[in-house]
């Protein structure tokens, strides 16, 4: 009786080593300052709109287009979503445009707009759903139409990441 035990617990343990490991997927998040992510999108020596330690602001008296860069974090990876960080550092309630252009390559470039409001600190979240075809693609950038007095404080893409077995 104890050798067909030990025959069944050995069979049950083998059966068990050998099934096949399981994927893991960790929804992770890339944060960067707006001050290092985004940049004018027309290069000026106007010294009013720029890049600091507290985000990309607009210190000046016109508005200003700034684009920032939404990493492609892995090989392979695509965005499952962005978040966007806004400031008012004047105390005014600002409302603007943002676009995010997602593409494959410079042929085939979907956009999505969404209208900000900001009146301190303040999130804007854009997800896969709201895109034309429902998702992003491989290439992501966020311009906005900064205003004076407004900032972009952080970018946060945000991906699924295969960390194995």
């Amino acid at each position: 009786m104890n050798t067909r035990m030990l025959a069944v617990a050995c069979f049950g343990l083998a059966i068990g080593i050998a099934q096949p490991a399981q994927a893991v997927t960790v929804s992770k998040l890339m944060p960067a300052s707006g001050g290092g992510a985004c940049q004018l999108s027309v290069p000026t020596t106007d010294t009013k709109i720029r890049p600091k330690a507290t985000g990309m602001r607009n210190e000046g008296t016109t508005n200003a287009f700034v684009i920032c860069n939404l990493l492609a974090v892995r090989s392979g990876s695509t965005l499952t979503g962005v978040f966007v960080d806004f400031n008012s550092f004047d105390s005014a309630s600002h409302t603007f445009d943002c676009t995010i252009a997602s593409s494959f390559n410079t042929v085939s470039v979907e956009y999505l707009t969404k209208s900000i409001t900001v009146s301190g600190d303040s999130q804007t979240s854009i997800l896969p759903a709201e895109m034309p075809d429902g998702g992003f693609r491989r290439y992501n950038t966020l311009t906005c139409i900064l205003p004076p007095g407004a900032a972009i404080t952080g970018v946060q893409p945000q991906f699924d990441d295969d960390v194995g077995t």
